[in-house]
């Protein structure tokens, strides 16, 4: 079994998307927030301020972000908060972010085994469930596991008047966790 401090040594010597050489120069950003949570948040990658900042979602996505959690009513400490990719890399390739999710994502979900996975961006959605769905909130069961679609914090921030639909998506993402937390009390 997988334990943190074996995951942790996995990422820091990675070297899937640039080799051997990189590893001494890249800056790693391992999820952060509840490693018990039922709800886990999964971006795209860390920039390099999201790095120095150790948070998981950047400067211009970050309000959007904490907007996502008061609405779905949690705190940073109630989720698992993480992205496919670990280091600042200059450019997200998809192929790279393949190869990151295949290899080492994997291993952080089955450390925080939460149930309900919220894929925020086109590209993460793409990756994990292997084609390209709506951003809407839509519920994908996936071995046992249930994934949420949503726009990234960063999208509404590109055009504000795209912030009452982002807000009306984490609603309905809310409703679905909720409506499946009952039926889940209910079922017992």
């Amino acid at each position: 079994m997988m334990s943190w401090s074996k995951f942790y040594e996995k990422v820091r010597n990675c070297d899937i998307c640039f080799g051997e050489a990189y590893k001494s120069h890249k800056r790693i950003l391992l999820g952060n927030g509840n490693i018990n949570a039922r709800v886990m948040i999964v971006g795209e990658a860390p920039s390099l301020y999201a790095t120095g900042e150790g948070v998981v979602f950047g400067r211009k996505s970050w309000n959007n972000y904490k907007r996502m959690l008061d609405i779905l009513g949690f705190s940073q400490d109630d989720v698992y908060t993480t992205n496919i990719v670990k280091c600042s890399i200059p450019k997200i390739i998809l192929g790279d972010m393949k190869k990151c999710y295949e290899n080492i994502f994997p291993l952080e979900l089955r450390l925080v085994n939460p149930k309900y996975i919220i894929l925020c961006g086109r590209s993460v959605v793409k990756t994990v469930l292997g084609k390209d769905i709506p951003l809407s909130g839509e519920l994908i069961c996936k071995k046992g596991r249930y994934y949420i679609t949503c726009p990234h914090p960063m999208w509404p921030e590109r055009d504000p008047n795209r912030l009452p639909e982002f807000e009306s998506i984490i609603r309905k993402i809310k409703n679905i966790i909720d409506a499946n937390s009952i039926l889940d009390r209910w079922m017992r």
